[in-house]
C-alpha cells in the first residue's frame, strides 16, 4: 500500500532517449543460440547500439554486462507490459520502459500509463497474431471464415513461423475479437 501511495505522488515517469540504433532480442532463443546472441549483443554495443528491445527475461542476461548508465532497456512483445505490477517488477530488473500489451483496450492502456512507474510506449509495430517454431504445412495468404486475409510465413533467420494480418490492423483484431 505504501509503495502504491508513493507512486501516486511521484512525478510521471520520464521517457528515456530513444534516438539511435537499437537491437531487438527475440522472445525465443534456444540454448544452442545463446553464444551467438551474446556475440550479437557485444558487437552491437561496439557499433554504437545503446537501445535494446527485450523480448523476454532471458535478454536481461545478455545485456547485464553493458554499462547501466549508457544503455536503454525496453520490454517488448512477447514480453509486454499489461499492468502496473508488471511495470514495477520490470523496473526492479533494470528495465527503463515497456511497450503496452497489444490487446489492451484504450481505457486499460490509459489506466496503465497513469499508474505505471515506467514509461509505457504504444506497441511499436503490428504484432504477429501467432508465432511458433513449428513448421506448418501451409504458407502464403489464407482466408478465415469472416473473409479476412492473413499471411503465414517462416523466417529463415529465426526459424519462426508467423501469422500476420494481411489486410487491416492486427491490433484492432486483438482488441475487438474475444471470440472467433
Amino acid at each position: 500500500a505504501f509503495a502504491r501511495d508513493a507512486r501516486r505522488n511521484a512525478p510521471a515517469p520520464q521517457l528515456p532517449e530513444l534516438s539511435g540504433k537499437s537491437l531487438a532480442i527475440p522472445g525465443f532463443i534456444a540454448e544452442a543460440e545463446l553464444p551467438r546472441w551474446r556475440e550479437t549483443v557485444h558487437n552491437a554495443w561496439k557499433n554504437g547500439v545503446r537501445i535494446y528491445r527485450l523480448g523476454g527475461i532471458h535478454a536481461l542476461a545478455l545485456v547485464r554486462e553493458l554499462p547501466e548508465t549508457e544503455r536503454v532497456l525496453i520490454a517488448v512483445p512477447p514480453w509486454p507490459v499489461a499492468n502496473a505490477q508488471a511495470a514495477e517488477l520490470l523496473q526492479e530488473l533494470g528495465v527503463n520502459a515497456g511497450e503496452a500489451h497489444p490487446e489492451l483496450p484504450e481505457e486499460a492502456l490509459a489506466a496503465l500509463q497513469k499508474e505505471s512507474c515506467l514509461p509505457i510506449l504504444p506497441c511499436s509495430a503490428t504484432p504477429p497474431l501467432l508465432v511458433t517454431r513449428m513448421q506448418l504445412p501451409v504458407g502464403g495468404v489464407i482466408t478465415d471464415r469472416q473473409g479476412r486475409n492473413f499471411r503465414l510465413e517462416r523466417e529463415r533467420a529465426t526459424g519462426l513461423t508467423k501469422l500476420w494480418a494481411e489486410d487491416g490492423d492486427a491490433l484492432e483484431i486483438f482488441r475487438t475479437s474475444d471470440t472467433y
